[in-house]
């Protein structure tokens, strides 16, 4: 089965953050420049063409909203 550009475009965005989580931990803030550069590093990869910013937050967002990724705040008391 053949993963749409949709479905290669929410892979490679949590291979990035899957990356960043492995290197920084998860409790740490990842600046979307961040992101942005791992994702268009492994872009190639999952057969997809680097992106812009604007476009690395519709693939968050889908990303998201699917329930693929969760992200949540924690604050220290």
């Amino acid at each position: 089965m053949r993963l749409n550009r949709q479905e290669r475009q929410n892979a490679c965005f949590i291979a990035a953050v899957a990356t960043f989580i492995k290197t920084a931990g998860s409790t740490c803030f990842a600046k979307p420049t961040t992101i942005l550069a791992q994702y268009n590093e492994r872009s190639s990869k999952f057969g997809i063409k680097p992106i812009q910013s604007s476009t690395l937050f519709t693939i968050q967002k889908r990303v998201i909203e699917s329930g693929a990724l969760c992200c949540e705040l924690e604050h220290d008391a």
